[in-house]
């Protein structure tokens, strides 16, 4: 696949700061011009946008499916054109890519996937299904695995291309999960799809469809959701919140994953019919937080503190605590982003404000 890599111009030397890695969201001109590539928007109305997400997160995806006036929480062709005509998604995943909450989960992943990559003995053949703006594909990319990333044709697989391409990252594009080979890969991540699938069944049925015998898949999926700022999470999936029958019906076991259930490490079991337990963590992931979130199924806002944790955890587009971007080159010689790093928020306008 021949690409055109038009990399980001390195940053200026600054001190003895530590170097992370080149990527938009510690920069927000660069985020600001990949946006601007797909939407058409001035710099100032992507800015404004991002900033109002970054305060009100979710308001972006809520606001404009209230002024289409479309019925929340429901599958049909209002929600179906919803997704092919809206550009709020971009707006949503950009800032919520930065977020800190988010930072750890993509952080799981690659551990998640290095540890499996140290049991086979080679780098990882991966599949990373609805991955939005490409950087949960970019990190597994930096980190040496063999990826595809698979969306929807639109405006977020338009950013996640140009995102590839100007970092250099060498994943492979796809917009139809027919397009992947059945038994290939290693590992499929499959993180906050699943509550917007009309049948969340068929997506994991799909999902072990494409998996190689011993490969793992890794899921996120906060089914019990159900509120205004996310009006695509479908109602008629909340019934999976606490459980894990969506999984085990498909032959996948639970083998790791953390506390949150974010994200579940499930296995396809090898030619032998064995999968790889961590058992000191399975047993407190099913029976605490398994109890946990199964309230869920029926009482959306006690839920309520996820959302206020997705605000408070909300980070701009600058390196954290003040750190400098580095180049791609350098990378692989960077530790886990430090989840203590300053969060620095932009200033509300007045019209913010309100």
């Amino acid at each position: 696949m021949t690409r055109t890599v038009s990399p980001h111009p390195p940053p200026a030397p600054v001190g003895a700061a530590e170097p992370f890695p080149s990527s938009p969201l510690y920069d927000a001109p660069w985020m600001a011009r990949l946006i601007r590539s797909v939407t058409g928007e001035t710099e100032e109305v992507v800015l404004t946008r991002l900033r109002r997400e970054y305060w009100w997160p979710g308001s972006s995806v809520s606001e404009d499916f209230a002024r289409r006036g479309l019925e929340r929480y429901t599958w049909g062709e209002g929600l179906i054109r919803f997704y092919g005509e809206t550009d709020s998604f971009i707006y949503e995943l950009a800032v919520w890519n930065r977020n800190w909450l988010k930072s750890i989960l993509r952080g799981s992943v690659v551990q998640y996937a290095g540890a499996h990559a140290l049991r086979l003995g080679r780098p990882l053949r991966v599949l990373s299904i609805g991955d939005g703006l490409g950087f949960d594909s970019l990190e597994l990319a930096r980190a040496g695995h063999d990826v595809t990333y698979c969306e929807l044709p639109g405006r977020s697989e338009a950013f996640a291309r140009r995102l590839f391409a100007e970092t250099g990252a060498p994943v492979i594009v796809v917009t139809d999960l027919t397009d992947a080979n059945i038994d290939c890969y290693d590992a499929i991540l499959c993180l906050d799809v699943l509550e917007h699938a009309p049948d969340a069944s068929a997506v994991v049925a799909e999902v072990v469809k494409l998996l190689r015998p011993g490969g793992i898949a890794l899921f996120s999926a906060p089914f019990f959701l159900i509120l205004p700022w996310y009006p695509t999470h479908l109602k008629t999936n909340q019934r999976y919140s606490g459980s894990l029958a969506l999984y085990d019906q498909h032959g996948l076991r639970l083998i790791d994953g953390s506390w949150t259930w974010a994200p579940l490490v499930l296995q396809k079991p090898d030619a032998a019919g064995c999968v790889s337990v961590n058992w000191f963590k399975v047993p407190i992931i099913v029976l605490l937080t398994g109890l946990f979130l199964i309230p869920g199924r029926w009482f959306s806002w006690l839920f309520l503190g996820c959302h206020v944790l997705r605000w408070m955890t909300n980070r701009w587009f600058i390196p954290p605590a003040g750190g400098v971007a580095a180049s791609p080159a350098a990378f692989h010689a960077l530790p886990v982003e430090n989840a203590t790093a300053e969060t620095q928020r932009p200033q509300r306008s007045e019209e913010e404000q309100s």
